[in-house]
């Protein structure tokens, strides 16, 4: 296929991986690390191809015999010789020893399994004995009688890890050798109490008591037991919700039990959980092997089971998975148990045997070590560490990343979940899906294998060649989309093919399901299509082109618009609904979107054929520009309106985009020509009103209305351009009544800056009136335009006219011009006295005069005035000329500045003599009377100058003239 090629071309160069064999022991990665089973006799040193390991601890045992060893949270207590104990601290390994007692051997060692601080001591004669490991100097005897007065021979001690502190041992329940229970609780270092509970029936002894409380409710209790009998073992398990143990037991009046048949002289019962944590699992060693499983904590009441998931490993394995493995020769005789392991105690060896595949993956010759068969294992439960021990020395067994290999061996097992939660690197996890896909497809599982095979690094052409070779496409389209999915968004090309090719997968599948019998499985593959191309479109991992290519090879109209409509494509959208004359929809589209060049570019055709709904688009749509509109609108008719309607859908939308506030000149222009063009010149009429002029072009709406024979309006605009003669012309050449000889005189009144014009306009209506014979009406002419006289008039009236029709207008003239003379002759008069008085002024003023102080000072620089040239102003205000020419130049403007400095020089020129300056008396006076008319207009301080300064400070930073002068204070001595 040809996409699959463009694939491999973009791709480039592929490295091939080897798919992995789960069934193949040397199929291993390059990781470092290494499974199965190591050879015994290895030695002492620490074996890097395997978790497990032992070394030897520094403490050195004072005497070679040690008997029994407990540990808990660091404390490590070992019975060494036959009455002696040593408290050692694991972390610094410092010694306490501590004799017990001299006249009997010690059996057995219990230590609280919380902090490590309480250990109770049991003698081979039945006497017990509390040490405090934190002060071990005081032994005391405890717990050394049973109800029948005899010694109580323990067999094991349950602790209550959630009640014990440093001095309090809480609650234990003691398990004899009998059969029975016992509750007690040590308190400082004394016993508090100890009392039978229970008693099994039955039963040899008591060999193992574990208990736990429910992580969520700490009121509840959950105890298991652990008993022998003489043919077989016994697990018993008590739940209790508050109260003492002893209302626990009673509830169990016949306790189930899970039995193992077999002899076993020695059992062990152990929970297992993470540091510190709540115990999840457990373990019990019986005759047959050792019976194991989950602890689920959950609402659990009274004889409910809290174990799950139990499973025998019996030993040696019933079916061992290598056929190459050497098993030890048993029994069990100790155990401990990891998260993925059983370490366990043989009597020649120790190994670790996987949980899953019980196999043994590590062993370790005990012979090496002089064993003599009397060994055990302690586990400290706060730190899960396990110590090997035998007569001579103590070991520790190490556990490094057990889990390393575990997702090989849940692989091996087809539990790729699992083995996929255990892999530690990239490799291993592709390995994992690689087997899980291979799996699959084997199953015939197509869907999930092409998931997973999209999830690994196998390469995309051989996986893909897998699935086109099956018979139908389903499982290439699961995998195209996982793989898809798992693309990084930097890879364009390559997700742009695979959505390509997925696009096709579709479209063929939809083609393929067209009978009415599948419509159900074609609207769910619809749906699928949608939800891809709605996802992928967006992130524009689809080629425009060759999707359309696609779409439209297949015939998909439907699909087709779909997708346009996601890449925002509506253009496409808007030409489909044009084809398939689909006027409304195509408008839909268009008001859907804010996008003004959509609506100029497919607008021609809507108006030509759906011109009602397309302005009602326009109208409600955003950023439309009229302007751009306009070829549209030359497309439009009024026969395309719908039928019954009359209405000019042009006129309509461009007079609703006026009403708005559009002043664009080509819109007005158009709207103006449509109005010509209809039948009345009303609406014309109104526009023209209405508009101001400089709106629209003048001279084009003039051709228009010329061009449509509409006069009234031509009138109407050559008054806009001032041409009142051509208004009143055509006004009087299309006169058909008393209303166009009304227009003629609203024209004829237009000019009233010129009278002249008026008078000149008004003649002519006045001609036009008497050309018609219509005498009586031109009379009348002479009320109307008060500009007009009988005698301007008389002239156009033929000579044989009667004059008694002019008589009261004749009468009413001459009389007016009496009148006119009468008052000119008054205005005369009224003159001649103004000129009279004005006369008078002026010799008043010439013999005007005031009294100056002999002292008397300039107001600018307050010096005397007296002999020198100095300027008097009505308001008594004086000032020497030098300073008020001063004050006043930067008031003056430049040219008045220029004659001020021109007329100064030329008068100093002249009073020093200068033979080039030869003033006549009559010149020197009127030079300065210039400079008096220039400088002593008026008052500087009274007139204009002081009322523009008004906002100017008083005195600059510079001035120190308003400054106050501060006398030096002198100041004296008080007694």
């Amino acid at each position: 296929m040809s996409l699959l090629d463009d694939w491999d071309e973009n791709q480039g160069s592929t490295q091939q991986k080897n798919n992995f064999d789960p069934t193949n022991e040397n199929d291993t990665l390059n990781t470092g690390e290494s499974g199965g089973q190591a050879g015994a006799g290895s030695g002492l040193a620490r074996e890097t191809n395997c978790p497990f390991s032992f070394v030897q601890t520094e403490w050195q045992p004072f005497h070679t015999d040690i008997r029994a060893v407990v540990a808990s949270d660091n404390v490590i207590v070992v019975a060494s010789g036959a009455t002696t104990v040593n408290i050692i601290e694991a972390t610094t390994w410092e010694t306490t020893e501590v004799e017990v007692a001299r006249h009997s051997t010690i059996k057995r060692l219990f230590i609280d399994n919380a902090r490590g601080r309480h250990l109770i001591v049991c003698l081979e004669n039945g006497e017990n004995y509390y040490i405090h490991t934190q002060n071990p100097t005081k032994v005391r005897p405890v717990l050394t009688k049973a109800k029948d007065g005899k010694p109580l021979s323990i067999e094991c001690i349950g602790w209550d890890k959630y009640n014990i502190t440093d001095n309090d041992t809480g609650e234990m329940l003691i398990g004899s050798l009998k059969g029975h229970i016992y509750e007690a609780q040590i308190s400082d270092g004394k016993e508090k109490y100890l009392k039978q509970i229970y008693c099994f029936q039955d039963v040899s002894s008591v060999c193992g008591i574990q208990l736990e409380r429910f992580p969520l409710d700490q009121t509840k209790i959950f105890v298991m037991v652990a008993t022998i009998t003489s043919m077989s073992t016994r697990q018993y398990q008590f739940v209790a919700q508050q109260g003492s143990f002893a209302e626990m037991f009673s509830a169990y009046a016949q306790s189930r039990f899970q039995e193992i048949p077999g002899n076993s002289e020695k059992t062990e019962l152990h929970f297992f959980g993470k540091y510190h944590g709540v115990a999840n699992s457990f373990g019990w060693l019986t005759g047959q092997g050792i019976f194991y499983g989950e602890l689920t904590f959950g609402t659990q009441m009274t004889q409910d089971s809290v174990t799950g998931e139990c499973s025998l490993l019996t030993y040696p394995p019933s079916a061992p998975t290598s056929s190459t493995s050497q098993f030890p020769p048993g029994p069990i005789l100790s155990f401990a148990k990891t998260d993925f392991h059983f370490i366990i105690l043989l009597p020649t060896a120790i190994i670790a045997l996987n949980q899953v595949t019980e196999q043994i993956v590590w062993s370790h010759d005990l012979k090496q070590l002089d064993f003599d068969g009397s060994a055990g294992l302690a586990r400290d439960p706060c730190t899960n560490k396990t110590y090997l021990y035998t007569r001579e020395c103590m070991f520790e067994i190490l556990v490094d990343r057990e889990d390393r290999n575990m997702w090989r061996v849940y692989l091996q097992k087809n539990d790729f979940d699992t083995a996929v939660k255990f892999c530690k690197t990239p490799e291993q996890k592709d390995r994992v899906l690689c087997a899980k896909a291979e799996y699959y497809f084997k199953q015939n599982k197509l869907d999930r294998a092409a998931e997973f095979y999209a999830a690994t690094s196998k390469p995309f052409e051989e996986v893909a060649l897998k699935f086109v070779a099956q018979p139908t496409q389903d499982s290439l389209k699961t995998y195209l989309l996982s793989k898809l999915e798992r693309t990084p968004d930097n890879e364009n090309t390559q997700q742009i093919l695979l959505c390509s090719w997925l696009l096709e997968i579709y479209l063929n599948k939809l083609n393929a399901l067209r009978d009415a019998s599948q419509m159900e499985q074609y609207s769910a593959v619809k749906d699928d299509l949608e939800e891809f191309l709605e996802k992928w479109a967006k992130k524009d991992r689809l080629n425009k082109k060759t999707a359309y290519h696609l779409i439209a090879s297949q015939g998909r109209s439907d699909i087709l618009l779909f997708y346009a409509m996601l890449i925002g494509d509506y253009s496409t959208v808007v030409q489909h609904h044009l084809q398939q004359k689909e006027w409304p929809k195509a408008i839909n589209i268009l008001q859907s979107q804010d996008d003004p060049e959509l609506w100029y570019k497919y607008s021609p055709v809507l108006m030509e054929n759906c011109p009602v709904e397309t302005v009602d688009g326009w109208l409600k749509a955003k950023g439309l520009s009229a302007r751009g509109l306009i070829p549209s609108l030359m497309r439009y008719e009024v026969t395309s309106n719908p039928p019954g309607n009359n209405t000019n859908q042009a006129i309509r939308y461009l007079k609703k985009c006026v009403e708005s506030g559009v002043e664009d000149e080509a819109v007005l222009n158009y709207l103006l020509a449509l109005y010509a063009k209809q039948d009345d010149d009303v609406q014309l009429m109104d526009f023209l009103t209405k508009t101001p002029a400089e709106k629209y072009d003048l001279k084009y709406a003039l051709r228009v209305c010329t061009k449509e024979k509409k006069f009234r309006a031509c009138t109407h605009i050559y008054m806009a351009l001032g041409m009142f003669e051509e208004a009143v012309e055509l006004a009087l050449k299309e006169e058909k009544n008393d209303k166009d000889l009304e227009i003629a005189k609203q024209c004829a009144d237009g000019p009233v800056d010129d009278e002249d014009l008026q008078k000149k306009l008004w003649l002519k209506i006045a001609k036009h009136v008497v050309d018609r014979s219509d005498h009586k009406k031109a009379i009348e002419f002479l009320k109307e335009c008060p500009l007009l006289k009988i005698e301007d008039i008389l002239p156009f009236f033929p000579d044989f006219v009667r004059i008694d029709l002019f008589k009261d207008e004749i009468c009413a003239s001459l009389q007016d011009y009496n009148t006119q003379i009468k008052n000119l002759k008054e205005d005369m008069d009224e003159a001649t006295k103004n000129a009279n008085q004005i006369r008078a002024d002026i010799n008043e003023l010439r013999n005007r005069y005031t009294y100056l102080s002999p002292t008397q000072k300039c107001e600018l620089s307050n010096q005397p005035v007296l002999g020198k040239t100095f300027y008097c102003f009505p308001c008594n205000h004086v000032f020497l000329q030098d300073c008020l020419i001063q004050e006043v130049l930067p008031h003056l403007t430049d040219e008045q500045r220029a004659e001020v400095h021109k007329i100064q020089h030329t008068l100093g020129q002249a009073e020093k003599r200068e033979p080039e300056v030869a003033l006549t008396p009559q010149e020197t006076q009127q030079l300065k009377t210039k400079l008096d008319d220039i400088v002593a207009s008026e008052c500087p301080l009274c007139g204009s100058i002081m009322i523009s300064t008004i906002d100017q400070p008083l005195y600059s930073d510079d001035d120190d003239s308003w400054t106050i002068p501060v006398k030096p204070q002198t100041g004296r001595a008080v007694a």
